[in-house]
């Protein structure tokens, strides 16, 4: 199948309404790369939003979506977006290069499938193919993620993971210690992708990968996702957009047990005071961390507080 990228340059205070946007119409990924992504480097990364849609449905969407930019960049400072098609295959190939071998946190490698490392002891490698969905773990709003699960973690715990994407943080959940986790995403691409992962890492026994979510939501072809209803997991994770999380507060405390965990990201600082007051209610906050403008934030779960 033929696809189109959108890509629109941005900074990082614009780089959330930008993606909620275009999430409307397709597959949407925060790019942050440097010109040579080593250790240590102080070059200010460059931002990039991209999108990826059907061929046929860009050219249908086209002039609704440079409409939508032009007016949102009205308001805050956005760049010129481009247009380009791609086959599967060039999409795949063009992502490669931006995706070292990473550590996060004490003991988390992400580990690309076409990269070789060689682990440490005590390393938990994550073995990541995108696919066509996002997550390999190079947003920091990942990283920040993945530090708070190695952190918050209980071994033994069952885990849901909304938003999943490449299901990087299920897999990592359960390589960490969980019983079994529940990765959701509402893009069958996204689901796809963390089925394969989880198969690559040898957790399919241990991760359930499903198109759903959490409340009533639909995907980028107007398709509804069956909303989950049974609870009591020990550790929620939702790395999303500050809106997103915002409107799931409610069902993310009703789905986590009394006083388990609920790690939230994928927050720009701006909008952290959405995410705060729609939890205010119900969770506790316990741990904040930031990396550059994104933030994570931690809950305990204390419903009916």
């Amino acid at each position: 199948m033929d696809w189109t990228e959108i890509s629109v340059p941005v900074n990082a205070e614009t780089a959330e309404p930008v993606s909620a946007l275009l999430s409307r119409f397709g597959s949407v990924a925060i790019e942050e790369v440097r010109a040579t992504p080593t250790s240590g480097d102080s070059t200010p990364p460059v931002t990039t939003v991209r999108c990826y849609l059907l061929a046929a449905e860009a050219k249908r969407h086209q002039r609704e979506i440079e409409s939508s930019l032009w007016h949102l960049s009205q308001i805050m400072p956005i760049g010129q977006p481009s247009f380009r098609s791609l086959t599967e295959r060039d999409w795949t190939e063009a992502w490669k290069e931006y995706y070292p071998v990473l550590h996060v946190g004490r003991r988390i490698v992400i580990v690309p499938t076409w990269r070789q490392y060689q682990p440490q002891p005590e390393e938990i490698t994550i073995s990541m193919n995108p696919g066509m969905a996002f997550g390999t773990g190079l947003h920091p709003s990942t990283q920040l993620c993945l530090a708070a699960l190695e952190e918050q973690l209980q071994p033994g715990s069952t885990v849901l993971d909304v938003g999943t994407g490449t299901g990087i943080l299920s897999i990592a959940a359960v390589k960490l210690g969980a019983s079994h986790a529940l990765a959701l995403d509402i893009d069958p691409a996204s689901v796809q992708a963390a089925s394969e992962n989880a198969a690559l890492n040898q957790v399919s026994d241990k991760v359930k990968v499903e198109r759903g979510s959490v409340i009533a939501s639909e995907d980028h072809r107007g398709s509804p996702a069956p909303v989950i209803s049974t609870g009591g997991f020990d550790l929620t994770v939702a790395n999303i957009i500050a809106e997103v999380i915002a409107a799931m507060a409610d069902a993310l405390c009703r789905l986590t047990r009394p006083g388990g965990t609920i790690i939230t990201a994928g927050i720009i600082q701006e909008r952290e005071h959405l995410v705060t007051e729609a939890f205010a209610a119900n969770a506790t906050l316990v741990e904040r961390k930031v990396e550059g403008d994104w933030v994570c934030l931690c809950y305990r779960n204390q419903p009916g507080t």
